[in-house]
């Protein structure tokens, strides 16, 4: 696999980011970012789009296995969203890395605008080297998801964990 096998072409109106936080991912264009701390690794990062109607999230998982972070949060020990309604959990169908993909609905998300209801995509995976990271994605129900969805595949397509990736050249 040669060196530009590891860079990816995303459909139109997305570019890869590299992030400060040391990772790469595929990101609508000209959405805006800011972070958050962390109780484990890479500080929380938030991609808004210009009318925060959608988010993209990234950030670290401690549990030993995605399958274990989704126990957990799925757990009475941890409060979810007002209104939270889980549609699916099942196998991330990626191919790159492996995890799971849990689908799901909520009245509400902090910091962001009224929209209704929240679809909500939330892939747990690990990269190579054992690290386990999350991808959420959210936006309003309107369309079923399909938005949302797209937008996790191309962050998922644009993905490279923390100090793996040449960066991206803009020449």
């Amino acid at each position: 696999m040669g060196a530009s096998a590891s860079v990816p072409e995303l459909d139109a109106g997305y570019e890869l980011y590299d992030d400060q936080e040391g990772f790469r991912v595929g990101l609508p264009v000209g959405w805006s970012r800011e972070t958050a701390p962390s109780q484990f690794g890479i500080a929380v990062v938030t991609y808004d789009s210009p009318d925060r109607e959608h988010r993209i999230q990234v950030y670290q998982v401690k549990e030993a296995t995605p399958q274990a972070s989704f126990d957990e949060f799925l757990s009475d020990r941890v409060t979810k969203a007002p209104g939270f309604r889980e549609l699916d959990l099942q196998p991330l169908a990626d191919g790159r890395f492996t995890g799971l993909r849990l689908e799901y609905l909520a009245d509400s998300v902090k910091n962001a605008p009224d929209v209704g209801i929240w679809h909500v995509y939330d892939a747990r995976f690990v990269v190579d080297g054992g690290d386990r990271f999350a991808i959420a994605v959210y936006g309003p129900e309107a369309n079923g998801g399909a938005d949302e969805l797209e937008l996790l595949d191309t962050a998922l397509e644009g993905f490279c964990p923390p100090h793996v990736c040449e960066p991206v050249s803009l020449d």
